[in-house]
């Protein structure tokens, strides 16, 4: 562990970044938010509202289709709430299913692309019971650590916490 502990310290240390090119690393005067969908509920609206009180360039809500039927329900719902008024709603292909992989690409081709700084904006359910969140997979964790490798790139995880009660909810919804 102490071992460990000195790696990641090394690793961490400034004065071990001595490299030009890392010390002049450009700074984009773009910022682009990737808002991650997987389904409409409120999480989601969360996430949005988050995105936009950030005031990026450019805010874009990308639905990652792993199942066509998936997509095109929530690309109804989506058109259904007016959403895609605001929001257009992308559709990024996954025909090998491998998630993580297609959001870092779709990440660095933004950093590429867009000359901007990209976040990835996550929405994550938090559930109180045990046997709710065993039945939900860490899929925000295991992006956010892939897209967190790339240059230029920050992942966010907004969470929602499913615990809250209710009325709880609604006070805090009428504050806006």
């Amino acid at each position: 562990l102490n071992s460990q502990y000195r790696s990641e310290a090394r690793s961490l240390d400034l004065v071990t970044w001595k490299r030009a090119d890392q010390a002049e690393a450009p700074h984009y005067g773009h910022h682009t938010i990737l808002v991650l969908v997987d389904r409409l509920d409120l999480a989601v609206l969360r996430a949005l509202r988050y995105a936009g009180s950030v005031r990026p360039t450019d805010l874009r809500v990308v639905h990652v289709v792993l199942d066509t039927e998936v997509a095109d329900h929530l690309q109804r719902e989506w058109v259904e709430r007016k959403l895609s008024e605001r929001y257009p709603l992308e559709m990024v292909e996954c025909a090998d299913r491998r998630l993580e992989r297609t959001v870092s690409e779709l990440a660095y081709d933004t950093v590429i692309q867009d000359r901007a700084e990209v976040t990835v904006l996550l929405p994550r359910r938090s559930f109180h019971r045990v046997s709710q969140r065993l039945l939900h997979d860490r899929t925000a964790d295991r992006i956010a650590e892939a897209v967190g490798r790339i240059p230029h790139v920050a992942a966010t995880i907004v969470p929602f916490d499913t615990t809250l009660p209710h009325d709880a909810m609604v006070r805090l919804e009428a504050v806006r």
